[in-house]
């Protein structure tokens, strides 16, 4: 299994908005999670990333608990969260926002070579590299979003 929440129970300040929710992930798998405004989709995927410290239950990641690591530490061995709205650096470049992606990876041989290897696979991106990240459409901000996260090679996004 490659994602287990168990019994997760998590909210903000005093309000609880989920009650122990568990759901499981395997490897190749595609989880979507849907309800209405206000359902608590939005803080699941904030506390299994590690955005919000959950109150209660286990995330199991590669058959590691690791609810209580924060969203770099996660990100460092896999589990990556996009969020909603607001992903990307807008005063800096294309190309600027890439290279802070990597910096989780803190090996720039490495960061170079995801940089080329999303270059070449988003093209509209590539064109745009010198561009400063506010001039993007909301479409082409959500391709630089998720461009910032392969550079990274996942095991699993989450997306909002």
């Amino acid at each position: 299994m490659l994602l287990e929440v168990d019994q997760l129970t998590a909210g903000y300040g005093p309000v609880t908005v989920l009650h122990q929710v568990s759901l499981g992930l395997s490897e190749g798998e595609i989880v979507c999670i849907i309800g209405p405004n206000g359902a608590g989709k939005s803080t699941v995927l904030r506390a299994v990333a590690g955005q919000i410290e959950p109150s209660g239950g286990k995330v199991i990641f590669r058959g590691e608990d690791v609810i209580h690591l924060n969203m770099e530490k996660k990100g460092r061995k896999g589990l990556i969260f996009i969020p909603q709205g607001d992903n990307i650096f807008p005063n800096l470049t294309v190309l600027e926002n890439l290279e802070i992606a990597g910096s989780i990876l803190r090996d720039s041989e490495r960061l170079c070579h995801g940089i080329e290897r999303v270059l070449e696979k988003f093209p509209m991106i590539n064109e745009r590299k010198k561009r400063p990240a506010r001039e993007l459409s909301g479409g082409q901000r959500q391709m630089l979003a998720l461009s910032r996260i392969l550079i990274l090679h996942p095991r699993l996004v989450l997306l909002d």
